[in-house]
């Protein structure tokens, strides 16, 4: 019809352009929703590693310094061997208190068998006595032959024993009633303390020994 309106022909191409600039539009703004929020996380994430502390590295633990090298400690020595006691030059047997006794003190053997006790009594043949709480009443009887020179020392049952000090320092305690020879020198302990060297007039026991 002639009297109906015709459309601008320029018109025609921005019909269809519509819906796809709003279609375009859609897009991008989905982009955009998409992308920003990952690289806002990725931004908080980066910031927060960045502003969290550094732990630093822990110092290497030294090992402790080894301990100094003590040498062993020497042995002990050997107990000492007699000093040599030469035989009395008169010929006469004497018998020295060395420990266990106020007095320490040298006399003459007065017999060839009399009893040691702890108290002197000549009635009961208790030639010496050594007044100490572990020498008995009875203690020991010393016996000696002049014409061997022999001599002996015998326990009588008492109650703290009697015992030969050895050279070496051994302390052997003496069966009762069994006599028991002595030498020049030889140390024998009444009890738990006392002790006396007999001094002879006979070989030493360590020449009798090394034979």
């Amino acid at each position: 019809r002639k009297d109906e309106k015709q459309m601008d022909p320029s018109m025609i191409w921005i019909i269809p352009a519509v819906p796809a600039a709003i279609c375009i539009l859609l897009l991008l703004w989905w982009i955009l929703l998409t992308i920003l929020p990952v690289r806002n996380h990725e931004q908080t994430t980066t910031s927060r590693a960045s502003s969290a502390p550094v732990m630093s590295a822990p110092a290497p633990v030294s090992a402790p310094p080894p301990m100094p090298a003590y040498a062993a400690p020497p042995p002990m020595p050997a107990a000492p061997a007699y000093a040599p006691i030469m035989p009395p030059a008169d010929g006469i047997a004497r018998m020295a208190i060395i420990s266990g006794l106020p007095a320490l003190q040298e006399y003459p053997l007065p017999g060839n068998m009399f009893l040691l006790g702890r108290f002197y009594a000549p009635e009961q043949n208790i030639q010496i006595g050594m007044d100490e709480k572990s020498v008995s009443r009875r203690h020991a009887q010393f016996r000696a032959n002049p014409a061997t020179r022999e001599f002996y020392i015998s326990d009588l049952g008492s109650s703290f024993g009697t015992s030969l000090v050895m050279p070496d320092g051994m302390v052997t305690r003496l069966q009762p009633n069994r006599e028991e020879r002595l030498y020049n020198g030889d140390i024998v302990q009444f009890g738990n303390g006392v002790r006396a060297r007999f001094i002879l007039p006979c070989e030493a026991r360590s020449s009798v020994t090394q034979l």
